[in-house]
């Protein structure tokens, strides 16, 4: 449970800082097969994480690192963070919930969790929770609070274009 809690307090202070640099010594994986780019162009892939991102909507690759990966688009961030299967989703958002501090949980389902900060410059956050065979992958979008309704249609687009292997 630490582990989860250690793990997931990164992922939030990730996404909470300002600096976007492109880590470099990993770059994306980007396929160049001519037959797979006809079919789909995609952003990124990661066959050790089993992550598959088709066209991501203006989004930024920021870094990979060994259990996240982190996009950008303007003030919306998104990381993806790789969990052993082991990992139960109701202790997992337990752990988000107290890993955050002081916060306003505005929708909780099974694979779902929507908090807020309260601070001043409240920050929306939106957790997207997917179990396959070999992982659980924490789908993660962090944003200014007013800028939500701004953000919603690429967070959407964003999770269609994101695959799980």
């Amino acid at each position: 449970m630490n582990k989860i809690i250690v793990l997931l307090s990164m992922v939030l202070l990730t996404a909470c800082s300002t600096n976007t640099e492109t880590s470099p010594e990993k770059e994306p994986s980007r396929v160049e097969d001519d037959q797979t780019m006809t079919e789909t162009a995609l952003f990124f892939q990661s066959e050790e994480k089993g992550i598959m991102i088709e066209e991501a909507n203006n989004f930024s690759f920021v870094a990979e690192k060994s259990n996240t990966v982190s996009f950008q688009k303007e003030d919306l961030k998104a990381i993806i963070s790789v969990l052993t299967p082991t990992n139960d989703l109701t202790n997992v958002k337990q752990a988000l919930k107290d890993g955050s501090g002081n916060i306003t949980v505005i929708e909780e389902t099974d694979g779902y969790l929507a908090f807020q900060s309260n601070h001043a410059e409240p920050i929306r956050t939106e957790v997207y929770l997917t179990v396959t065979g070999s992982h659980t992958y924490v789908t993660t979008f962090m944003m200014k609070a007013p800028e939500y309704e701004q953000y919603f249609s690429d967070i959407e687009h964003f999770r269609d274009a994101l695959t799980f292997y």
